[in-house]
């Protein structure tokens, strides 16, 4: 299936993503954009700015230079064996600028925060993972990729990865983190807290400012936008430090609901989909869009998750609800280079359940109890998983985001 979906190798041909290359010792050919993905913008004319941490600052456009991609993936699989599970492993691995070995170990017990798991997973790059084996024989696992393993891949490579899992293996997504690194530097974490204090912002209400300092270092500040513990939090910070980029980078991370109605987003449009109504020899264009609109729905993502207006949070609480009030102009010019503004949302599970349990009362309750009255007990209890099984086989993501729910906070609910 992966065949097609290839990674620019910098010449007239290309290699498929799950091929190795061959090891030689003449340097690599360096990749083009695809894998680095920087979007710039047009540029604007503006009048230059007295002081740097001035309001006036605020009050242009500004001149994006900016690079998109994933920085951290935690993976959740059902599998029927562990050769199922090494064999995901040794597809990403295989795939990797240089190559991972992931080293198993037996009854080494791991966490990845929620639950622990029998047996662990890790590599030399830095993959963490683990499994279970349940009572049916099928194997609960989990796999966490940092971005430390996913940066040197690419924006391409990070996608396809994402794509393998999903698509291939049906894994649920937990967790990932989408970042923007801003090259041109044009707002600074600083200027964040200036604007936030003054109450310009919205998306968040807690927010947090840290100045940080390692030894021999420069200092770095990061602005943080939400709560740690919130399934959406957004941090700026200055990139320099930690990951040696002139940048400053904004990187929203998207936890449970959140992360897998991103995914759900992101791959709602399929690539064999779009193979398959062109010639052949439009393939490299056809990956070419689906992987520039990819990165636009990322960048939108992390744009979408704050705002900053012209009008202050009392101006705006005092008007009518239905005023559109305008952004910062430095705000709408990063929304405009980040490809739009797209807001995620995660379904309010426990009032849909309620009104699901009152129907269930209402609707089904009676014809239930016409085979519960005439049947004997075994000959229900068969009906019963019958039905179940059946319609368990036709789950979607939503219904399994509902059974976890339900297995966490079950006891919310009164069935007596």
């Amino acid at each position: 299936m992966f065949q097609k979906f290839l990674i620019p190798n910098g010449g007239a041909s290309n290699t498929p993503i799950n091929a190795q290359e061959p090891k030689s010792d003449s340097p690599k050919p360096k990749l083009d954009l695809c894998d680095r993905y920087r979007v710039k913008p047009p540029s604007r004319s503006r009048s230059k700015s007295k002081s740097k941490f001035s309001s006036s600052k605020f009050d242009f456009p500004q001149d994006w230079d900016l690079e998109i991609h994933i920085d951290w993936l935690t993976l959740r699989f059902k599998m029927p064996n562990l050769d199922r599970f090494k064999e995901f492993l040794g597809d990403i691995c295989n795939w990797t600028p240089n190559y991972d070995i992931p080293i198993f170990s037996l009854d080494k017990a791991i966490s990845d925060g929620h639950n622990y798991y029998q047996n662990s997973v890790s590599s030399v790059r830095k993959i963490r993972g683990g499994w279970s084996v349940l009572e049916n024989g099928v194997h609960d696992c989990y796999l966490s990729l940092s971005g430390d393993w996913l940066s040197p891949l690419g924006f391409a490579h990070q996608v396809a990865v994402l794509r393998h899992a999903v698509k291939e293996f049906r894994a649920r997504v937990t967790r990932i983190d989408l970042t923007i690194d801003d090259y041109s530097r044009s707002v600074l974490p600083s200027d964040l807290l200036q604007l936030t204090r003054d109450d310009y912002h919205s998306g968040f209400t807690v927010y947090q400012f840290a100045l940080s300092k390692k030894k021999n270092q420069a200092e770095s500040d990061t602005f943080y936008m939400g709560s740690r513990k919130s399934p959406k939090y957004l941090r700026a910070y200055d990139a320099f430090i930690k990951h040696c980029i002139n940048a400053i980078r904004w990187e929203l991370e998207l936890k449970n609901s959140y992360a897998q109605q991103f995914v759900d987003t992101l791959l709602f449009v399929d690539l064999e989909q779009m193979y398959s109504k062109v010639h052949y020899t439009q393939f490299d264009k056809v990956r070419e869009d689906y992987l520039q609109t990819l990165a636009q729905v990322v960048g939108a993502c992390v744009a979408g998750s704050f705002a900053f207006y012209q009008e202050t949070g009392e101006v705006r609480k005092a008007v009518r609800h239905n005023e559109r009030f305008e952004y910062m102009p430095w705000y709408q010019s990063f929304v405009d280079a980040c490809g739009g503004r797209l807001k995620i949302t995660a379904p309010q599970l426990r009032p849909a359940l309620e009104k699901t349990i009152s129907w269930f009362h209402r609707q089904v309750a009676p014809s239930l109890a016409i085979f519960f009255k005439g049947l004997e007990r075994h000959d229900f209890n068969s009906l019963i998983n019958k039905i179940c099984n059946g319609g368990s086989e036709r789950f979607g993501i939503y219904h399994n985001t509902v059974v976890e729910y339900l297995r966490r906070n079950g006891s919310l609910f009164s069935f007596s």
